[in-house]
């Protein structure tokens, strides 16, 4: 895990406790400024990879290089929605 990857990782944990940018910042020995970036860079490539069309949970988080349970929770507590798969047609014989 990268340390981008491991930042917004433990950001959004840390906001799913509760605490603010300032305690977030003061636990990760950082700026607040940094903690706002990280989450707004992350809020920014979500948007972008589903506005391009990516539809499932997988290959979303792939394209953003976050597994899948930390898009998921990221997307959720930011209400960032993710788009529905379309179905796959059923096999039709003849």
């Amino acid at each position: 895990m990268s340390l981008l990857e491991e930042r917004i990782t433990r950001i959004l944990e840390m906001r799913l406790l509760g605490q603010d940018a300032d305690a977030i910042a003061e636990n990760l020995c950082v700026d607040k400024l940094e903690v706002v970036k990280y989450e707004e860079l992350y809020k920014k490539r979500l948007e972008i990879v589903i506005s391009e069309g990516a539809r499932e949970l997988g290959e979303i988080a792939t394209k953003v290089d976050l597994p899948p349970v930390t898009v998921a929770a990221f997307a959720s507590y930011y209400k960032i929605k993710i788009p529905k798969s379309k179905p796959k047609p059923a096999y039709v014989r003849k």
